[in-house]
């Protein structure tokens, strides 16, 4: 069976493990050091920016100078970090991220 064209091929989800280190370290109301930004550029080893947004609940990750759109956020992430952006600490959680396959293998070549 032929694949459909246009739809980027997912793999395996990635668990992104937010602990008290991001909890502690990141900044309040910064997309770029949000807690879940920081988790996630450093558990992937990402060089460039990753932004997450909470007014959209986006991830995105910038790479080579390009945006690419990673996920929405499930609504319970972004209610931790828009209490978190207005102080409240959350307790450590997990975010699953459906990266494309492209882009994994991006961050998986550095």
């Amino acid at each position: 069976m032929a694949k459909a064209k246009n739809v980027k091929e997912k793999i395996a989800p990635t668990i992104i493990f937010v602990d008290p280190h991001y909890i502690g370290t990141a900044n309040r109301g910064d997309t770029y050091h949000c807690m879940v930004a920081d988790a996630v550029r450093e558990q992937l080893d990402i060089r460039d920016d990753v932004a997450v947004g909470v007014d959209g609940r986006t991830v995105e990750l910038q790479m080579g100078g390009k945006s690419i759109f990673l996920e929405s956020l499930p609504e319970v992430t972004a209610q931790r970090i828009a209490d978190w952006d207005n102080g409240k600490n959350p307790t450590p959680f997990t975010v699953e991220l459906n990266l494309p396959k492209d882009v994994k293998q991006k961050v998986q070549a550095r």
